[in-house]
């Protein structure tokens, strides 16, 4: 069985679409299911780097599943709670480590004091001094 995951907004808003998500409540759309116009959109492990945002939770589809480039839809689906592990501080290292791979090759120091920086910064701010 796949595994599917959706982002959210903090407060259960989709970044693409209508409705807010609650935990645990199915939600569905009626007529032909197309990707990008009907239908419950969702993502795969290999899709989810094109689809960041604030709250990533798991969700599970139901009926048959359309896979398009850089997702999936179906006709309906319910997401479980948020994963705590994609969060803030998650979110700005993997921006730093992206950062990191982008400028490897370049000899400006104060480039990569700046990464450095930013990395120290996100567990400054997210309460993990220790880092």
């Amino acid at each position: 069985m796949s595994r599917y995951w959706k982002f959210l907004r903090e407060n259960g808003d989709p970044t693409h679409g209508t409705g807010r998500w609650v935990v645990g409540v199915w939600r569905s759309v009626t007529g032909p299911i197309v990707p990008c116009k009907n239908g419950i959109h969702a993502c795969r492990e290999t899709d989810l780097f094109d689809w960041l945002a604030p709250a990533l939770h798991e969700i599970v589809l139901d009926g048959a599943i359309i896979e398009a480039d850089n997702k999936v839809v179906a006709r309906s689906g319910c997401v479980g709670p948020r994963l705590t592990g994609w969060n803030e501080q998650t979110a700005r290292l993997l921006a730093a480590d992206c950062a990191a791979r982008v400028v490897q090759h370049n000899a400006d120091p104060r480039v990569r004091a700046a990464i450095i920086i930013a990395r120290g910064r996100a567990f400054e701010l997210c309460g993990d001094a220790a880092g």
